[in-house]
């Protein structure tokens, strides 16, 4: 697999994106890491809300969003 298909590819990691681990999760990881898509409504919308509504930090880099772990778990231990 080339560099290409591993840029495309909708499940790749950021670790694969970026060549190291930076503690950043995509939108589709953290969507299972906040176990937003156990039921039947739709998680990406959820983690939107989350973002617009509740000040989930975010970090945009061109049309790709990223969510740093570490800021989520300060997030949700300040929101307890």
């Amino acid at each position: 697999m080339t560099r290409r298909d591993n840029c495309n590819s909708k499940t790749q990691s950021t670790a694969g994106i970026f060549g190291q681990s930076l503690d950043l999760m995509t939108a589709t990881e953290t969507i299972s890491y906040l176990r937003l898509d156990v039921d039947d409504r739709n998680p990406k919308e959820r983690l939107r809300n989350l973002v617009r509504r509740q000040r989930l930090p975010e970090i945009k880099r061109g049309k790709l969003r990223l969510y740093r772990r570490s800021a989520i778990d300060a997030w949700l231990e300040a929101s307890r």
